[in-house]
Protein backbone atom coordinates (compact mmCIF):
# COMPACT_ATOMS: atom_id res chain seq x y z
CA UNK A 1 0.00 0.00 0.00
CA UNK A 2 1.01 3.61 -0.59
CA UNK A 3 0.14 6.77 0.97
CA UNK A 4 0.41 10.47 -0.44
CA UNK A 5 2.48 12.44 1.81
CA UNK A 6 -0.60 14.34 2.66
CA UNK A 7 -2.12 11.00 3.74
CA UNK A 8 1.27 10.17 5.68
CA UNK A 9 0.93 13.72 7.65
CA UNK A 10 -2.90 12.57 8.38
CA UNK A 11 -1.86 9.50 10.12
CA UNK A 12 1.01 10.96 11.65
CA UNK A 13 -1.13 13.89 13.49
CA UNK A 14 -3.92 11.23 14.32
CA UNK A 15 -1.26 9.43 16.13
CA UNK A 16 -0.70 12.12 18.37
CA UNK A 17 2.57 13.15 17.38
CA UNK A 18 3.24 17.30 16.14
CA UNK A 19 2.93 18.48 12.78
CA UNK A 20 3.17 21.47 11.22
CA UNK A 21 0.28 23.51 10.43
CA UNK A 22 -0.87 22.09 6.64
CA UNK A 23 -3.11 22.11 3.54
CA UNK A 24 -3.96 19.37 0.64
CA UNK A 25 -5.60 20.75 -2.13
CA UNK A 26 -6.86 20.84 -5.81
CA UNK A 27 -6.79 24.34 -6.83
CA UNK A 28 -4.69 27.19 -7.05
CA UNK A 29 -7.00 29.42 -5.11
CA UNK A 30 -7.36 26.84 -2.17
CA UNK A 31 -3.21 27.20 -2.12
CA UNK A 32 -3.81 30.53 -2.18
CA UNK A 33 -6.37 30.66 0.92
CA UNK A 34 -4.04 27.89 2.89
CA UNK A 35 -0.95 30.10 2.26
CA UNK A 36 -2.78 32.56 3.92
CA UNK A 37 -3.75 30.70 6.93
CA UNK A 38 -0.16 29.62 7.54
CA UNK A 39 1.38 32.85 6.95
CA UNK A 40 4.99 33.51 6.09
CA UNK A 41 6.80 31.17 3.40
CA UNK A 42 5.25 27.95 1.77
CA UNK A 43 6.45 25.16 -0.13
CA UNK A 44 3.90 23.36 -2.73
CA UNK A 45 4.64 19.85 -3.49
CA UNK A 46 2.69 17.64 -6.08
CA UNK A 47 1.45 14.99 -4.46
CA UNK A 48 2.07 11.68 -7.04
CA UNK A 49 3.18 8.48 -6.21
CA UNK A 50 6.31 8.64 -7.52
CA UNK A 51 10.00 10.28 -6.55
CA UNK A 52 11.92 12.85 -7.97
CA UNK A 53 9.22 16.02 -7.54
CA UNK A 54 11.88 18.78 -6.95
CA UNK A 55 14.16 17.72 -9.95
CA UNK A 56 10.99 17.84 -12.13
CA UNK A 57 9.43 20.83 -11.12
CA UNK A 58 6.66 19.46 -8.63
CA UNK A 59 8.15 20.89 -5.64
CA UNK A 60 8.28 24.76 -5.64
CA UNK A 61 8.91 27.81 -2.66
CA UNK A 62 6.85 30.94 -2.43
CA UNK A 63 6.71 33.89 -0.52
CA UNK A 64 3.40 35.30 -0.98
CA UNK A 65 -0.04 33.45 -0.97
CA UNK A 66 -0.27 34.85 -4.94
CA UNK A 67 2.91 33.42 -5.53
CA UNK A 68 1.47 29.95 -4.11
CA UNK A 69 -1.72 30.12 -6.10
CA UNK A 70 0.59 30.31 -9.20
CA UNK A 71 2.94 27.45 -8.75
CA UNK A 72 0.13 25.51 -7.63
CA UNK A 73 -1.73 26.08 -10.79
CA UNK A 74 1.87 25.25 -12.44
CA UNK A 75 2.22 21.95 -10.34
CA UNK A 76 -1.51 20.69 -10.73
CA UNK A 77 -0.97 20.50 -14.48
CA UNK A 78 2.87 18.95 -14.20
CA UNK A 79 2.85 15.11 -15.19
CA UNK A 80 5.96 13.46 -12.79
CA UNK A 81 7.05 10.23 -14.01
CA UNK A 82 4.11 9.37 -15.85
CA UNK A 83 1.81 10.53 -12.78
CA UNK A 84 -0.44 13.41 -12.87
CA UNK A 85 -1.28 14.98 -9.01
CA UNK A 86 -3.69 14.27 -7.24
CA UNK A 87 -3.46 17.68 -5.36
CA UNK A 88 -0.66 19.85 -3.50
CA UNK A 89 0.57 19.76 -0.02
CA UNK A 90 0.95 23.47 1.56
CA UNK A 91 3.22 23.42 4.07
CA UNK A 92 5.27 26.24 5.90
CA UNK A 93 8.84 26.59 4.44
CA UNK A 94 11.19 25.26 7.23
CA UNK A 95 15.22 26.77 7.52
CA UNK A 96 17.04 23.09 7.33
CA UNK A 97 19.97 22.24 8.52
CA UNK A 98 20.14 18.73 7.95
CA UNK A 99 17.71 16.69 5.67
CA UNK A 100 16.40 12.90 7.18
CA UNK A 101 14.66 10.95 5.58
CA UNK A 102 12.06 8.40 7.12
CA UNK A 103 10.05 5.93 5.59
CA UNK A 104 7.81 2.22 6.15
CA UNK A 105 7.72 -0.28 3.56
CA UNK A 106 6.25 -3.37 3.22
CA UNK A 107 8.90 -6.54 3.54
CA UNK A 108 7.10 -8.97 1.49
CA UNK A 109 9.76 -11.69 2.69
CA UNK A 110 8.91 -11.39 6.67
CA UNK A 111 5.74 -10.09 6.45
CA UNK A 112 6.17 -7.18 8.87
CA UNK A 113 6.25 -3.48 7.90
CA UNK A 114 10.26 -2.12 7.78
CA UNK A 115 11.12 1.16 9.22
CA UNK A 116 13.88 2.73 7.22
CA UNK A 117 15.69 5.64 8.22
CA UNK A 118 18.84 7.95 6.89
CA UNK A 119 20.50 10.78 7.59
CA UNK A 120 21.20 11.61 4.07
CA UNK A 121 17.61 12.91 3.44
CA UNK A 122 16.48 15.15 0.71
CA UNK A 123 16.23 15.56 -3.48
CA UNK A 124 18.46 12.93 -4.38
CA UNK A 125 17.30 10.33 -1.73
CA UNK A 126 16.27 7.43 -4.24
CA UNK A 127 19.96 7.48 -5.49
CA UNK A 128 21.59 6.56 -1.63
CA UNK A 129 20.82 3.24 -2.18
CA UNK A 130 22.91 3.03 -5.22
Amino acid sequence: MRFYEFESRRIVERAGIPVTKYGFCTTADQARKIAEEIGGSVVIKSQVLTGGRMKAGGVKFADTPEEAASHAADILELEINGHMPKGVLVDPKADVAQEYYAGVVWDGTRKCPLMLFSDMGGIDIEEVAD
